[in-house]
């Protein structure tokens, strides 16, 4: 599936979009302003720890040994699955959001409450 611009529905070519989610960018139809939508990795890290768990049951992992062993394997199943889902997964994206600039008052100033 293509990616589209969530503005004005144009095709967004795989080549424009940037690979970190911090970069913005610029649709070629409408010229809005877009960026990657962090992708939620809740369903993954569930998926992880009960594949860790089930994983490290077998062997009878017991006390200490289950516990660095279902860490280890959480931390590793997490990692693979979420460099694999960013290989293979289309990106969402959406209308970037400019970030706020900080507000500096000068130093003898006190702010009103």
């Amino acid at each position: 599936m293509a990616n589209q611009c969530p503005v004005c529905g144009a095709p967004i070519q795989p080549e424009m979009i940037p690979a970190t989610r911090t970069i913005s960018f610029e649709c070629s139809n409408c010229r809005s302003r877009l960026q990657v939508v962090k992708r939620d990795r809740t369903g993954l890290f569930v998926v992880s720890v009960t594949l860790s768990i089930a994983i490290n049951i077998l062997p009878h992992n017991e006390g200490v040994v289950f516990i660095l062993a279902t860490i280890a394997t959480t931390l590793t199943v997490f990692v693979l699955g979420s460099f694999l889902l960013s290989v293979t997964g289309t990106p969402k994206l959406e209308r970037s959001r400019p970030k706020a600039r900080p507000v500096h008052l000068p130093r003898n100033v006190r702010p009103a409450h």
